[in-house]
């Protein structure tokens, strides 16, 4: 099934957000939904990643974050639709982020010769998760772009079945990694792996 999407940005509570078929993709409920999520992370004061790497654009809700929180890391973002792209420059500011490049391929063709210390996945279209996500060939990709103790965060909502859903992506997680959790933040679950 291949899942369009109809990006749109409005004006909500005096921000711009995001909506990718009516689903808010950036805005107030994203933003809080990384400040909370990002506590897997930012908790651990040793763990500093030079490298971040983020499948999903979107309007860039964690790059400013770890901008902020990591001033020196280089970061890439990696989306498959130049759209979006365009639109977290041009609404977002992701074009005046420092260290910040931006990446139009598709999450399951990207292929880099370097390592990262952190990858985050937030692959979405709307409300919905792209199947490839949460199966073994990419989960496994994902593990070979980090280094012993790189970490990766996956952000996951599923509507129908999610706790079925989550709980076969746990155990998918834990078979290929050496540390997995999870945690529920507002209507998501992330997921935090450790290499």
């Amino acid at each position: 099934m291949k899942l369009s999407a109809h990006p749109k940005v409005v004006r909500r509570f005096w921000t711009n957000s995001l909506l990718v078929n009516g689903i808010e993709q950036t805005g107030p409920y994203t933003e809080k939904l990384w400040r909370i999520g990002l506590k897997f992370i930012l908790e651990d004061r040793s763990f500093q990643p030079r490298n971040i790497l983020v499948f999903g654009v979107g309007g860039g809700t964690v790059f400013g974050a770890f901008a902020k929180a990591y001033p020196k890391a280089c970061m890439t973002g990696v989306d498959v639709d130049p759209e979006i792209i365009r639109i977290g420059k041009t609404y977002f500011g992701l074009d005046k982020l420092p260290h910040l490049m931006l990446v139009t391929e598709d999450a399951r063709d990207y292929s880099e010769h370097q390592k990262y210390d952190l990858v985050i996945v937030d692959l979405y279209i709307g409300n919905d998760v792209p199947g490839f996500v949460t199966e073994n060939p990419f989960l496994s990709k994902v593990r070979r772009l980090l280094p012993p103790g790189g970490r990766m965060i996956m952000n996951y909502f599923r509507q129908r079945n999610q706790d079925q859903h989550a709980q076969k992506l746990f155990k998918r997680l834990s078979a290929i990694y050496a540390k997995t959790e999870h945690r529920s933040v507002l209507r998501n679950i992330f997921f935090s792996v450790i290499k």
